[in-house]
């Protein structure tokens, strides 16, 4: 396989899309948006197909869908939807520059993660990580994220036998548990 020549894309935008959009002004600018488009695509493929190859492969960054290809920018006219290009170009740069992209990226995050949850007094360590990180998950998505909700939940997962492999039918039964036995509704918490 050939190697790519370094290319020359010089814009300063950032992760904004409106950044992303306000540039996209003329024909030749459009396509070395695309180039760099295709050439970022490229890495996130890649990035995304080591990481579900990992023992990373059940955490969010792996699972994100890839970014669409160029023909799916346009309309059935032929018309190039620039709002919708920028959006995504603008989505690949966060994903591309963060450090959840990599495996080595996941490690140190998992690493400074295990670090500070020990520090507070969690029985997090590498074994249980991935199923620590799929509760948190799970609170987000009912909306129990808060430092007050979180941490009551999460102690009394690690008090009812936290390190054992969950389902997610087993999940939504010890939220159903927990419901049950606390003596309060945990949907009305606001």
């Amino acid at each position: 396989m050939a190697r790519r020549s370094k290319a020359t894309f010089n814009y300063d935008f950032g992760v904004n899309s409106e950044a992303v959009k306000n540039y996209l002004t003329s024909p030749d600018i459009i396509a070395e948006f695309k180039r760099e488009y295709t050439r970022m695509r490229d890495i996130e493929r890649k990035q995304i197909q080591r990481l579900q190859a990992s023992e990373f492969a059940g955490m969010q960054s792996a699972q994100q869908k890839l970014a669409p290809k160029l023909e799916e920018f346009y309309t059935p006219t032929g018309k190039f939807k620039k709002s919708a290009f920028a959006n995504e170009f603008a989505k690949m740069q966060r994903f591309l520059s963060s450090e959840r992209r990599t495996v080595t990226g996941q490690k140190n995050i998992r690493a400074k993660t295990i670090e500070n949850l020990q520090k507070r007094g969690y029985e997090v360590n590498t074994e249980n990580y991935a199923e620590f990180v799929e509760l948190m998950e799970e609170l987000r998505r009912r909306n129990l994220d808060s430092l007050y909700d979180s941490a009551q939940v999460i102690k009394t997962y690690f008090e009812s036998k936290g390190n054992r492999r969950s389902s997610p039918r087993q999940m939504n039964q010890f939220f159903n548990d927990l419901r049950n036995n606390s003596g309060h509704n945990l949907d009305d918490v606001e």
